[in-house]
């Protein structure tokens, strides 16, 4: 009961927004420069991610993503074990993914409707292929914009991850490490909606 009222007094303040994305990415890989034709793969990865948040005051809110993806041929899931690999051949088979997100968001440009942010986040994934599995541990910078429509909904758009720090590490595996921009390059565009109550 205790808890049923703190979450009625959050929603009442009109401080608590949920919502989610969707992200759709593809990859265009040739696995060999001496036949383009018959070595010519597209990969994709589709995610949807819900999220819910709180808003601290007009600039600054807190919030975390719950994320699940599909992924076919090998794209950010690189086992390195013959037949899974990005590099090696095509995969028969998709790799599942689930993702914890929490962040601290940021709004640093409001222009009218128009709101201009990033969210500082961390980001856990764990992905799985057939009896292969990796986990994926990252830090990150991900800007995003928000369209108001009204006082009650708004349109979102987040662009990748901006610039972070991953590193994965297959079960059986070496981990490798990454920093740079964009490193989520796959449904790097994600579009979504919120409401806020």
């Amino acid at each position: 009961m205790t808890l049923a009222a703190a979450v009625l007094a959050i929603s009442a303040s009109a401080q608590v927004y949920v919502g989610g994305t969707l992200g759709l990415g593809f990859e265009n890989r040739l696995q060999s420069e001496t036949d383009a034709t018959k070595n010519n793969e597209t990969g994709m990865t589709f995610q949807i991610k819900p999220e819910i948040g709180y808003k601290l005051n007009d600039k600054m809110a807190v919030g975390a993503v719950i994320g699940f993806g599909v992924t076919n041929n090998g794209n950010e899931f690189d086992l390195n074990v013959p037949g899974y690999s990005s590099k090696g051949n095509k995969m028969e088979k998709s790799a599942i993914s689930f993702q914890i997100e929490p962040y601290f968001r940021y709004t640093f440009l409001k222009a009218g409707m128009v709101d201009l942010f990033f969210d500082a986040g961390i980001d856990f994934e764990y992905a799985k292929l057939d009896k292969f599995n990796q986990t994926t541990f990252g830090i990150g910078v991900t800007p995003g914009l928000a369209v108001n429509l009204n006082e009650k909904f708004a349109l979102v758009t987040k662009f990748g991850n901006g610039l972070g720090f991953k590193s994965t590490k297959p079960k059986d595996g070496d981990a490798k490490s990454e920093f740079g921009l964009g490193l989520n390059s796959l449904a790097a565009l994600q579009f979504g909606v919120y409401y806020n109550f």
